[in-house]
């Protein structure tokens, strides 16, 4: 991966492009997350404009958090971290993010791979990017 993305990245994106390829193979993977981008915004904005960003979690799907801190031009939404739904409930989703910690909440450049589990309505989640499985 890091010849497409370079050395100086935060990598919570590239994780959740690494687990797709691992699951999908590379040519389905980058159809399904249409393309790569390292930069989480990026990611957001391509579910977004296909319209398959959704505000309630589905297995697969790429969670997006924000922070209202964090919104400047390069970042209108504030979107600064992602991982994967693993599972979910009616009140708890699940995931496993890269560049993350075991602490509680969203821990953005933690330098580690982890479990984390948020309520729903916690408030720095953004939505879900949920790919289009069927095409």
């Amino acid at each position: 991966m890091e010849d497409t993305y370079g050395i100086n990245y935060a990598w919570c994106d590239q994780f959740v492009d690494w687990c797709y390829i691992k699951a999908y193979g590379l040519e389905v993977a980058k159809k399904l997350l249409g393309g790569w981008s390292a930069y989480t915004p990026t990611s957001a904005e391509y579910f977004e404009e296909k319209g398959l960003l959704k505000k309630k979690p589905q297995l697969g799907a790429q969670i997006f958090f924000y922070n209202e801190n964090k919104i400047s031009p390069s970042r209108p939404h504030g979107i600064y971290h992602t991982g994967l739904v693993i599972s979910y409930d009616n009140n708890f989703v699940t995931t496993v993010e890269g560049n993350t910690s075991s602490a509680s909440g969203v821990v953005e450049n933690g330098g580690c791979v982890a479990k984390k589990k948020y309520p729903l309505n916690y408030s720095k989640i953004y939505g879900y990017g949920v790919p289009n499985f069927e095409a």
